[in-house]
């Protein structure tokens, strides 16, 4: 009974690391009942899955869905979270639960087929998020073309001038 009980737990933790971007393992001893609530509370309004996982049974689930590798980060008791917007929104939020609750040590995590170490994190966290990423992007691609527009519209534009003017003083001669 208690095989199946694990072998439940452990396709059910390879389904959702399998569906995953992104996933972050942290080190969660002596963090109070409270505090793990809260964090969960927090998270799960970012659309973040937070549990804390027996390590036999996520480097079981690991190893099924080919990221064997991050079995190196289960020492200890430790919690896993997956989801978020994207990979530096989730590490970012760890961050600062990590900073809040000094119990929390972010140890490493997976994104895009690879695994990060606690310092790739870390640098994860510092990146802006995937929207201000784009904002970024799209002004950067703007700005040389309005400039390009302003550049070629601006001998109109004179031209334009020159010849009210020209229309003007025709006007004002002719009266």
């Amino acid at each position: 009974m208690a095989s199946q009980l694990k072998q439940i737990m452990v396709s059910e933790l390879a389904s959702r690391y399998q569906n995953a971007d992104s996933c972050v393992v942290l080190g969660f001893q002596g963090v109070k009942a409270t505090d793990a609530h809260q964090i969960r509370k927090d998270l799960h309004e970012k659309h973040i899955v937070f549990d804390v996982v027996k390590n036999s049974a996520a480097l079981l689930a690991f190893k099924k869905v080919g990221m064997e590798d991050a079995g190196k980060l289960l020492i200890g008791p430790t919690a896993i979270a997956i989801g978020g917007d994207d990979p530096a929104s989730l590490a970012k939020k760890l961050k600062d639960w990590s900073k809040k609750i000094p119990a929390i040590k972010l140890r490493g995590g997976y994104v895009g087929g690879r695994l990060l170490t606690q310092q790739e994190i870390e640098l994860l966290a510092s990146l802006p998020s995937k929207e201000v990423l784009f904002t970024q992007l799209l002004i950067g691609i703007k700005t040389p073309m309005v400039r390009l527009v302003s550049a070629f519209s601006a001998p109109l534009r004179s031209l334009l001038i020159v010849l009210q003017a020209v229309r003007d003083k025709k006007q004002q001669e002719g009266s």
